[in-house]
């Protein structure tokens, strides 16, 4: 069974201006983009990570980005099926700690933070929990991310629109959701692949961050999959690059019992024109010539 972050379907789902292209030696579909204000295109994996076990033939697979006239490839690798940083150092240009992905270890025997546990108490006084298919409520989740987008002002290509979620929809993932008076207020979208879940995406409304709802999501997600005997389940890490929002890192944290390293995986498929593209350009950020400015 093919992992849905490798899948066509998933990456599909991302539109018009992403090309699918499928690698098989890493059994991944990857995304062809036209880098702005050149002729030229490179390619990245779905968001949010690239679940790649082996890159023992990886050599076949760039060779097909290079058909593609692909000028580099970055991957974001999933932590829970990573190879070693060493082997992917052989195969790649640059090879750098993305960040910390909080993970949870299966059962409820060890408890959440203090502060969380506290939160957990309130937001169920104020909230019903229940576990809903995200094609039921394709309306009502796009209103929650618009939420989420506005607040944290969200762009590129987390800046998902309908066509985006009711792709996701027909993959079924996983969806907790709480409620207040019949209204979705908060829901969290987790991805479930051979006996391990990704945390994918979760929002509330304003009235559901007034009433913490999103900490009953995610106590009634990990009591869901305590009885699934879930092996692991990953939160994710912060937001953003290089500086995790630190809201984010504090609520995933304290439902974690421990992290796992991400790393970020960049390949120079055409070196001549990457270099062209970059201009000497002095930075850790891959490819070079996508560097903030």
């Amino acid at each position: 069974m093919t992992h849905p972050y490798a899948s066509l379907a998933y990456a599909q789902a991302f539109g018009a201006g992403y090309e699918p292209i499928y690698l098989p030696a890493m059994d991944l579909h990857v995304l062809k983009r036209p880098i702005a204000g050149t002729p030229y295109f490179d390619a990245m994996g779905p968001y949010p990570l690239s679940p790649v076990t082996s890159f023992d033939r990886a050599g076949g697979d760039f060779a097909i980005l290079a058909a593609h006239q692909i000028v580099s490839l970055v991957l974001v690798i999933d932590p829970m099926r990573a190879p070693t940083p060493l082997a992917m150092a052989e195969v790649f240009d640059q090879v750098t700690p993305f960040k910390d992905h909080f993970v949870r270890e299966p059962g409820l025997d060890q408890p959440y933070s203090r502060h969380h546990r506290a939160e957990v108490r309130r937001a169920y006084r104020a909230c019903e929990t229940r576990i809903v298919r995200l094609a039921d409520y394709l309306d009502e989740w796009a209103s929650l991310y618009e939420t989420l987008g506005l607040k944290h002002q969200i762009g590129g290509i987390q800046a998902f629109d309908r066509h985006y979620f009711a792709s996701l929809g027909k993959l079924d993932p996983f969806m907790a959701a709480a409620f207040i008076q019949g209204a979705l207020v908060s829901a969290h979208i987790w991805i479930c692949y051979e006996g391990g879940v990704y945390s994918h995406l979760a929002a509330s409304s304003s009235e559901g961050y007034r009433q913490s709802a999103a900490y009953a999501v995610y106590d009634h997600s990990f009591r869901h999959f305590a009885e699934q005997g879930i092996g692991m389940v990953n939160l994710g890490g912060g937001a953003g690059i290089g500086a995790p929002s630190q809201g984010l890192t504090y609520l995933k944290q304290g439902f974690s019992t421990g992290t796992l390293p991400c790393y970020l995986c960049g390949k120079i498929i055409d070196p001549a024109v990457y270099a062209m593209l970059s201009k000497d350009r002095q930075t850790g950020f891959f490819p070079a010539y996508r560097a903030p400015a």
